[in-house]
């Protein structure tokens, strides 16, 4: 739905994507913000066989296009389409959920960055929000976009991620 993410009803009615969207066959992946001050969405469409994607970076009313990456990805996987007719919650009334969750879940933990994807998952069409704490851990929420409950939750740290992905030790850091 265009009002309950005013950022792609910006997006659809911008000259440049209209042009664009007439000569390029797709679909939309993605919508993603660190909902900072900046207040910087970024809007992504894989072409149609899904090996790349073109992403918008809209901010107030200014709408820029970035050129066609190619998708990173697992090799067997597919970027699903997102339906934005299927949304029926906004970006802050989901973060909104999941900090709420957060909170009583995993007290003590300040928040100082969160990162917040609009995506399509095999488990449905979910806001992927990620809570950066100042205690160096990561609390990733996956919140439904339709009605807003909470479907996943996974709390680390970050130490434990750089390990898993370098298989290094990394008591030394903290």
């Amino acid at each position: 739905m265009t009002e309950v993410i005013p950022e792609y009803k910006t997006l659809q009615e911008n000259k440049e994507f209209l042009r664009w969207s007439k000569e390029h066959k797709g679909y939309l992946s993605h919508i993603f913000s660190f909902l900072d001050e900046n207040k910087e969405y970024q809007i992504g469409f894989c072409d149609e066989k899904g090996d790349s994607i073109t992403v918008f970076t809209i901010v107030g009313d200014s709408v820029k296009k970035g050129k066609a990456e190619e998708i990173f990805k697992q090799p067997d996987s597919k970027v699903l389409p997102l339906d934005i007719d299927e949304v029926s919650i906004g970006f802050d009334e989901a973060v909104n959920i999941a900090r709420g969750f957060h909170e009583t879940n995993h007290d003590g933990h300040l928040i100082s960055k969160q990162i917040v994807i609009l995506q399509h998952l095999e488990i449905g069409q979910v806001y992927n929000i990620t809570f950066v704490t100042q205690t160096f851990k990561t609390s990733n929420i996956k919140v439904d976009a339709d009605n807003g409950k909470i479907l996943e939750d996974k709390f680390s740290s970050l130490f434990d991620i750089v390990k898993e992905q370098h298989g290094k030790d990394t008591s030394y850091i903290g």
